[in-house]
C-alpha cells in the first residue's frame, strides 16, 4: 500500500503542476484566460491529494477507504463544476445550464437519502463529466482529441465507481489509474487551449502610478476587509450554535473572547438529543450564507464569499472533532480551508485591479 501512496502522490503532484504551469502560461491572454483561469482551479483539489497521500505514506495520517472517498468526491464535485463552466465558455447552450441543475439536485437528492454518499456522487459526476465531454468533441476540430480522452476518463472512472457499489476492488488503485488517464486529458488541453474558439472583448487601459502607493492602497484594503470578514464569520458561526441551541430549549451564551482560547460558544443542555445539530450548525450555516452570496452576489461580493468560507472551515475544526469526524476528514476540510481563504485574497486582489485599471505595477 506505500507503493501506492507513493504513486499516487507523484501523480497527483503532477496533475497539480500542469494546471499550475497552465495558469502562469495563459493568465494575461485575455482571449483564453476565462477558461484557463477556472481550469487551473482543478490544482488545489490535487495538490491537497498529494498532500495527504505522503502524510498516510509517513503514518502522520491513518488511512481509510471511506475517508478517502469522500475527500476524493469533493474534489471530483469541483472538478465537474469547472468542466461545467468551461463547456458553457464554448457555446453558451441552455442545455450545459439544464445539466448542472440536474446534477445539483441529483447530488441533494444522494445526500438525503443514500448512505453510501461518496460513491454515489463520483459515479453521477463522471456521468455528467461523460457528457460535457461531447461538448469538446462536438465543439471545434482542436478540442475533439481533448474530449475523446476526456470521455475515456469518465467510462473507465464510472466502471470502477459501479465495481465499488458492488464492493469489488479498491479504490485507491481505481482512482490512481484515473488520474493517469485525466492527466493524459491535461496534457491535451494544455497544448490545444490557445486553438480553442473562444474571443474576448474586454480592454483595460492602463497608466502608471508609484508602486509604493498602490501596494500600500490594496494591502490596508486587503487587511481591513479580511479582518472584518473573519469577525464577521466568527459572529455567525458562533449565532448559529446559539439560536440552534435555543431550539432545543438549551442555555446558552455567547463567549466573545477569553484569554488563551478561540472564541467559543457556552451552550448547557438537559438533553443531548439535539447535541449534534446544535455543533453542526455552526459548520453549515456561515457555508449557505457564503454559497448564497457567491450565486446572488456581485462580482465584489463573490471573493468575500471565499473568505467566509474558508474562514469557517478553519474555525470549525473542533466542532467536526466533536462531531466525531477523522483525523482524515479534519485535515482535508483545515486544507480545503486554506483553499477558499488563499482564492478569496486572490479574487479580492484581482477584483480591486479590474475596477481600478488606472493603476499598475509596471
Amino acid at each position: 500500500m506505500r507503493a501506492l501512496f507513493f504513486i499516487y502522490g507523484i501523480a497527483a503532484l503532477i496533475i497539480s503542476s500542469l494546471f499550475a504551469s497552465l495558469f502562469f502560461k495563459h493568465y494575461k491572454k485575455e482571449h483564453i484566460n476565462r477558461i484557463t483561469n477556472w481550469m487551473s482551479v482543478i490544482f488545489f483539489g490535487y495538490f491537497s491529494l498529494f498532500i495527504l497521500s505522503f502524510l498516510w505514506l509517513f503514518d502522520f495520517l491513518s488511512y481509510s477507504p471511506k475517508d478517502f472517498n469522500f475527500i476524493y468526491s469533493f474534489v471530483v464535485f469541483v472538478q465537474t463544476l469547472i468542466l461545467f463552466k468551461v463547456a458553457y465558455s464554448f457555446k453558451k447552450e441552455k442545455s450545459v445550464l439544464y445539466l448542472l441543475v440536474f446534477y445539483l439536485i441529483s447530488l441533494a437528492a444522494i445526500l438525503l437519502s443514500f448512505p453510501s454518499l461518496s460513491l454515489l456522487i463520483l459515479a453521477i459526476s463522471f456521468f455528467l463529466t461523460l457528457i460535457l465531454s461531447f461538448s469538446f468533441i462536438s465543439s471545434s476540430e482542436k478540442s475533439k482529441n481533448d474530449g475523446y480522452v476526456l470521455a475515456l476518463y469518465s467510462c473507465i472512472s464510472l466502471i470502477f465507481e459501479f465495481l465499488l457499489l458492488l464492493d469489488i476492488g479498491e479504490a485507491f488503485l481505481f482512482s490512481l489509474i484515473s488520474n493517469f488517464i485525466f492527466l493524459i486529458f491535461i496534457a491535451y488541453f494544455l497544448k490545444d487551449v490557445e486553438k480553442y474558439p473562444l474571443k474576448s472583448s474586454i480592454k483595460i487601459h492602463i497608466t502608471e502610478r508609484p508602486y509604493l502607493l498602490v501596494f500600500m492602497r490594496y494591502f490596508i484594503f486587503i487587511v481591513v476587509l479580511v479582518n472584518f470578514v473573519l469577525i464577521s464569520t466568527i459572529g455567525i458561526h458562533e449565532l448559529s450554535h446559539v439560536l440552534v441551541s435555543r431550539a432545543y430549549g438549551c442555555e446558552s451564551r455567547t463567549i466573545l473572547y477569553e484569554e488563551g482560547r478561540y472564541p467559543y460558544s457556552e451552550i448547557v443542555c438537559d438533553d443531548l438529543s439535539g447535541k449534534f445539530f446544535i455543533t453542526f450548525a455552526g459548520s453549515l450555516i456561515p457555508i449557505l450564507v457564503g454559497l448564497l452570496l457567491f450565486f446572488l452576489g456581485g462580482s465584489f461580493i463573490r471573493p468575500v464569499s471565499f473568505l467566509i468560507i474558508g474562514f469557517n472551515l478553519v474555525a470549525s475544526f473542533r466542532d467536526f472533532k466533536e462531531i466525531g469526524f477523522t483525523d482524515n476528514i479534519i485535515f482535508a476540510t483545515l486544507i480545503f480551508g486554506g483553499i477558499f481563504l488563499f482564492m478569496g485574497l486572490v479574487f479580492v486582489s484581482r477584483f480591486m485591479v479590474r475596477e481600478h485599471p488606472h493603476t499598475s505595477f509596471a
